[in-house]
Formats: structure tokens, sequence, C-alpha cells
């Protein structure tokens, strides 16, 4: 799976960012995104726990380009993910409006932070007081996500069955 940067940024206000990490799946970012993860406290720690980090070439970068000049929505970074997603078969997980509908147009499964925190559950990485705190750091952060989703969660979480 590939995380963008947008997911990234709301995995890390939620708290959850090196928990994505641990996720029996490859979890990567392209190497433009990883420059950024870096600078936040803790940044080091992703790769310390598995981060695994793609550098963008040849085919990669040309694919992202054109998606670029097709959809000027998209930032080079989101171009990048989504052709490192496309070249190795991988999902992607986003947030970004344009990033998705690309994705979709070039057949790239999209999973959102929210699915992605279902599969922290799952894996049982992460507990009731993580969604709290990834509620209110959305909040804070105002920054929206699927509400009704999220508390699905929450309520497998508090069951035992996540």
């Amino acid at each position: 799976m590939v995380i963008d940067s947008a997911v990234w940024i709301s995995l890390y206000a939620g708290g959850m960012h090196l928990s994505a990490v641990r996720l029996g799946t490859v979890v990567c970012a392209v190497d433009a995104v990883v420059a950024e993860l870096l600078t936040m406290p803790d940044g080091e720690q992703l790769r310390k726990h598995g981060l695994r980090v793609e550098e963008a070439s040849g085919s990669a970068v040309q694919m992202a380009y054109e998606w670029r000049a097709e959809d000027d929505r998209l930032s080079a970074a989101d171009a990048l993910s989504l052709a490192l997603a496309h070249n190795h078969g991988w999902r992607l997980a986003t947030r970004d409006g344009p990033l998705e509908e690309m994705a979709a147009r070039v057949g790239v499964h999209v999973l959102h932070v929210v699915d992605v925190i279902g599969m922290l559950a799952e894996a049982e990485l992460i507990a009731e007081g993580d969604i709290a705190r990834f509620k209110k750091g959305m909040h804070d952060a105002e920054r929206p996500y699927d509400k009704r989703a999220l508390g699905a969660i929450l309520k497998r979480i508090k069951r035992g069955d996540p």
C-alpha cells in the first residue's frame, strides 16, 4: 500500500502514524513524501518501524508527469505516489479528490484514511483511545473524515471484535 502525504498527515494528527508502518502489508511512501515525513517529530521512527521508501524514477516519473499534465490539481508528490502504486499493483491510501479520480481512471484501488484505521483496528494495532485522539486531531486540524465509518470501527474495538 502506498500512503500519500495527506493520509500521513491525518494519521500523524491522530497519533497513528507509527502504528501504520506496523501493518502486516507493505507500507511505503514515495521518496518525495518521505522527506516531508522525516521532518515530523518521530519521523525517523517511521523508517525504524518499517516504512518502506521507494524512489521515483524512470517510468514512474514519466507517468506522473503525464498525469499532472492531464490534471493540474495533482501535486508532484501525489502523482508520484499514484505512479508507484500503479507500477507495483499496490493500493493507494489517499484523501485527495483529484488523486482519487485519477487513480480510478488508471485502475488503482483507493483506500481512505478510515479504511487504513480499520486495517489498524483489525490488526489490533490501535485502541479506543487512539480513535479519540484521531477524532480530536482531525477536529483541531479542521480535516474532514467519515464519522460513521470511524464510529463503526470504534464499536468493533469496544466489543473486542476488530
